[in-house]
């Protein structure tokens, strides 16, 4: 199967200010191919039934509906954060770790036919040439070290390239304050016309000039404390349409008994003035607003997207006593109630599928993604007009379950962590996809940890490809891709030769490669003195310049307490570079 993907499609309706950068940019008509990929193989409907009946109405999901009024929070921001508190700083890596593979959490119902877990040997005819194969250290793209987006003075812009080469226009180490740092960095950006926020576990930054400067903002001093006080996970996403940047942070469970909990806040500024005074309106959010108790249940592992119409949440949800994975929830609010403020509406369903992972750039419907089982996977449809509907999509190319191992340079196993849920989905109108890390299995020619990739049909949910990302020598885990203004996909990967650095490459996959083609984004000069590493990146489009990304990464080094430093990127090709003639300037 061929199919051609043009650079003008795109996902959703352009916003005024998107419209005015089409008339003024270059938009060409050449098309490209997509690898052939293998026999369509689908199901619709829900062939792989939950152990609650009640969850599904034929194909279709239950849905809950409730409401939620919102907070208005200050805070301060520093060029260097105070030190944590002597509790706070105890806290630090203390998360309860990676879940387990689809065989341990889920059901009997799931599990107990050899057919659906037996196809561990099987070799994907064709997927060699659709991979990241085997070759040098990928090479460094130009780096616009001197780019000055917004005129600043003293600032010159860097020779024009040809109209394919790759460019850094940021590649920016974020050296956050040691005390508000940790071994396990999980960076999340995004950006709001000419600025840019970025979260890392326990800290955040922003810069009011296109990644230029940087300054510290405190998730501990922004809002007001609440359950155990804040940690760890953070996202970040932004609505382009009404110029709205959302912020999504979790706090720490109050215990480990029945009657404990936790939550997380889902904050928004939709103005660059109210993110430069660091001015939030905010929603927290608890087990019990999804149908659970009190006390017993807290919730890990965020996701955040939006799409046309709403932002879109997700988390795993586990036991307060023994940390025991209980259930995965979707909710979306209204991105008109969260402009507005004050109370806020909210949609939700729960799954004992396990973790949800969504993509990026929706358009106006969002899909999420889980693995089910080695050959198989859960997708969950939600337009913004609709109801959810599941598909379970099956045949697919072998995920090998298990401890995946790849030793860093000091001789720790630094995807010791690591398990299948889905870290990355993009859309690109027509087709979506899905990434997961897999365990290594040399008998299936996969003999070093890798990325699962499957690429479908969005309105059949038919297979058109699964490009793995592997390699025979190098490990790569822990990816986050996005689709950007043209349809092309980008963004970062986590990657180690043996025994070397663990670092982070640029992904790209656009009409100037055939495939997946990855270069140098960071190398540190250790691994992150543990085993793990993770357990998410993340990549989207700039808000100002939607053909180009920006993405997080990270590296470590020894000389560092704890050891990581995140990465934040821009980067693109110099046909779409803000530097050229046709750059356009948007400005608030």
């Amino acid at each position: 199967m061929i199919t051609f993907k043009s650079r003008l499609q795109k996902r959703r309706s352009p916003s005024k200010k998107n419209l005015l950068r089409r008339l003024l940019r270059h938009e060409d008509l050449e098309g490209r191919l997509l690898l052939a990929g293998l026999a369509d193989k689908f199901e619709s409907g829900s062939a792989l039934i939950e152990p609650s009946a009640s969850e599904f109405v034929g194909s279709s999901v239950q849905i809950h509906s409730g409401t939620i009024e919102s907070t208005v929070s200050t805070g301060p921001v520093y060029d260097e954060e105070p030190p944590l508190t002597a509790e706070q700083q105890a806290l630090i890596d203390a998360d309860p770790g990676s879940m387990p593979d689809p065989t341990f959490y889920m059901t009997n119902s799931l599990v107990s036919s050899d057919a659906v877990l037996s196809n561990t040997s099987e070799t994907v005819a064709g997927a060699e040439p659709a991979s990241l194969k085997d070759s040098a250290a990928p090479a460094a793209p130009v780096v616009s070290e001197s780019f000055s987006p917004l005129g600043e003075s003293g600032a010159e812009s860097s020779p024009p390239e040809a109209p394919g080469t790759l460019r850094f226009f940021r590649n920016t180490d974020l050296a956050p304050p040691s005390s508000s740092s940790s071994n396990t960095s999980e960076p999340s950006a995004a950006s709001l016309d000419q600025a840019i926020f970025q979260t890392h576990n326990w800290n955040a930054a922003r810069s009011l000039d296109n990644g230029l400067t940087w300054t510290n903002v405190s998730p501990y001093t922004t809002f007001p404390s609440v359950f155990g006080g804040f940690c760890c996970d953070q996202r970040v996403a932004h609505d382009d349409s009404r110029d709205m940047l959302l912020w999504y942070l979790q706090y720490i469970k109050t215990g480990s008994t029945a009657s404990d909990t936790n939550g997380v806040r889902i904050a928004r500024v939709n103005t660059t003035t109210q993110l430069a005074s660091n001015t939030w309106t905010s929603y927290v959010f608890t087990p019990n607003n999804f149908g659970y108790g009190t006390g017993g249940e807290w919730l890990d592992f965020p996701d955040m997207e939006v799409t046309n119409g709403f932002a879109y949440f997700t988390s795993n949800i586990f036991s307060t006593v023994n940390d025991s994975f209980v259930a995965a929830v979707m909710w979306r609010i209204p991105l008109a109630d969260l402009e507005a403020g004050g109370t806020a509406n909210f949609s939700y369903f729960t799954s004992t599928a396990g973790t949800i992972g969504m993509t990026t750039n929706a358009g106006d419907t969002m899909y999420g993604a889980t693995v089910i089982s080695a050959t198989s996977l859960r997708v969950w449809t939600w337009p913004d007009s609709g109801n959810v509907v599941t598909n379970d999509v099956t045949g697919l190319a072998t995920t090998y379950f298990g401890t995946h191992t790849s030793l860093d340079i000091d001789g720790n196993n630094w995807t010791g962590r690591a398990d299948s849920r889905v870290s990355t989905g993009w859309n690109t109108g027509s087709q979506i996809g899905f990434m997961w890390n897999s365990a290594e299995s040399a008998a299936n020619n996969r003999p070093k940890p890798f990325v699962r990739t499957v690429i479908l049909n969005a309105a059949t949910k038919a297979i058109v490809s699964q490009p793995d990302v592997w390699s025979s020598t190098v490990t790569w885990h822990y990816p986050a891709i996005s689709s950007n203004a043209s349809g092309d996909l980008g963004g970062t990967i986590g990657y180690n030769f043996p025994n070397a650095a663990v670092g982070t490459q640029i992904l790209i996959d656009d009409e100037y490669t055939t495939g997946w083609s990855a270069v140098f984004g960071s190398l540190g000069t250790s691994g992150p003195g543990q085993s793990r590493w993770g357990d998410y990146l993340d990549a989207r489009p700039d808000d100002d310049f939607p053909r180009t990304w920006i993405a997080t990464g990270f590296h470590s080094s020894a000389a560092n307490s704890p050891r990581t430093t995140p990465d934040f990127f821009w980067f693109g090709r110099e046909e779409d570079s803000p530097t050229g003639p046709l750059r356009l300037k948007v400005m608030r």
